[in-house]
């Protein structure tokens, strides 16, 4: 980047700073964590990782900035078809391979964790693998996701926390 292409950059930054209240930039958020995809794309990975490194069990990681999010269509006879999830839903979600199957439900509807613990459960009925994650959050919602008075959670100390009841062998909280 030249000299003059540098301050027209800064000089447009700061114009977008100055008036950033007035305009509707949420077309730029980004939102739509992948999480329960990449549980659903481990299903394939990790067996094939075991076998080509003829390893036993796999420690597995998931590092993540949000919540994954539930998906409501599935595949019949090569068609692709939804569901509507409201707050009475309750869904079975099997695997083909294992037969293994997950109830997805939830006292005030399906939540984006418990679908996450149902695909965490599949996996490990799937592959012989430890599975930790590392949530990376901001304040606001650290505060909020390591205080619920259920006591499934466990703080460590102002920054990190470990809930206990996410389907993983071991998740923690961290706040950035």
């Amino acid at each position: 980047m030249t000299g003059p292409e540098l301050n027209k950059a800064c000089q447009v930054m700061y114009y977008i700073s100055q008036n950033i209240r007035y305009h509707d930039f949420s077309m730029f958020r980004l939102n739509g964590t992948p999480l329960n995809e990449s549980i659903l794309s481990a299903m394939k990975i990790i067996p094939k990782f075991q076998e080509d490194n003829k390893l036993q069990i796999v420690n597995t990681v998931f590092l993540t900035d949000g919540d994954g999010h539930f998906f409501n269509k599935y595949v019949v006879d090569n068609q692709v078809k939804s569901f509507y999830i409201d707050r009475k839903t309750r869904a079975v979600i099997r695997d083909p391979l294992t037969k293994a199957s997950a109830v997805v439900e939830g006292e005030h509807g399906i939540s984006n964790r418990i679908f996450t613990k149902a695909m965490l459960h599949l996996l490990k009925s799937r592959v012989e693998c430890n599975i930790i994650g590392f949530y990376i959050t901001d304040p606001y919602t650290f505060r909020s996701a390591s205080s619920p008075t259920d006591g499934s959670v466990k703080k460590l100390d102002n920054n990190s926390a470990v809930l206990l009841t996410s389907g993983y062998d071991e998740y923690y909280i961290i706040k950035s």
